[in-house]
């Protein structure tokens, strides 16, 4: 780009069946990471998220430097300061992913596959939020009507009732439900990490596991997410982190 020369590093992710090619290129102190995939229609959806926040310049996630389509695949190219996976996460972690999935919703688009494998981190210490390559664009109602996807194990309750239906209405609160469910297995991680439900649509089942861990905290930021309402989950997430600082130290192990 520009004239300078990009050295070939590494390759962070493999093709595999439905999955991109990500390998990263170093100039000096820059990173580029390309990722090549054969799915048109999921690329040109992430490139318009890229393109509507690089616009605003919103800070927190990766800056789209440009694309190009070569046959059946396409290539995307961004520029950003070395990733590395979240090891860690705290008040702060929590409290700035809630906000990048604010930002989001601001631009139209819904994230649909909030995880924790989606957010990483700068050297530095910044979270980013990353892979559009599901995001839906929202309508009038702030919502849109889609196949399933993302990933049940961090799912929404309301998705999950409807995953053997093979479709559901995505809204800003399914995004938000799932983040309460990274957060919380994030931090407290391997005691409670969601397990893999061999029935997705057995709530019962996922709620009775959360309450033999938590029962106040858990249940009212899921309330809240379940609301649609940022600041309310906010604060639901402040309280509950707040109580559970001791969590930090007696999970330290576990979240290097």
């Amino acid at each position: 780009m520009s004239g300078r020369s990009w050295v070939p590093s590494r390759f962070l992710a493999p093709f595999k069946a439905g999955r991109p090619c990500v390998q990263l290129f170093e100039s000096g102190e820059d990173t580029m990471v390309v990722k090549v995939r054969f799915w048109l229609l999921f690329d040109r959806r992430e490139i318009e998220v890229y393109e509507s926040l690089g616009r605003a310049s919103e800070p927190g996630f990766l800056r789209l430097l440009g694309h190009e389509e070569t046959g059946d695949h396409q290539t995307r190219i961004m520029l950003t300061p070395l990733l590395r996976q979240m090891n860690k996460w705290t008040k702060v972690h929590a409290l700035a992913a809630l906000d990048r999935l604010r930002v989001l919703h601001s631009h139209g688009f819904l994230h649909g596959d909030v995880r924790p494998a989606n957010f990483m981190e700068t050297t530095g210490g910044e979270l980013i939020l990353i892979d559009f390559g599901l995001a839906l664009k929202m309508d009038g109602q702030g919502g849109c009507d889609s196949l399933v996807q993302g990933d049940p194990a961090y799912a929404s309750w309301a998705l999950l009732s409807d995953w053997m239906n093979f479709f559901h209405h995505f809204c800003i609160a399914d995004d938000l439900e799932a983040l309460v469910h990274v957060v919380f297995a994030s931090i407290q991680r391997p005691t409670c990490a969601p397990p893999r439900y061999t029935q997705l649509t057995d709530i019962e089942t996922i709620q009775t596991h959360w309450r033999s861990i938590d029962s106040t905290g858990f249940f009212e930021c899921q309330a809240a997410a379940e609301s649609g309402d940022y600041d309310l989950l906010q604060t639901a997430m402040e309280q509950w982190l707040e109580v559970c600082v001791s969590l930090y130290s007696k999970f330290r192990s576990a979240l290097r």
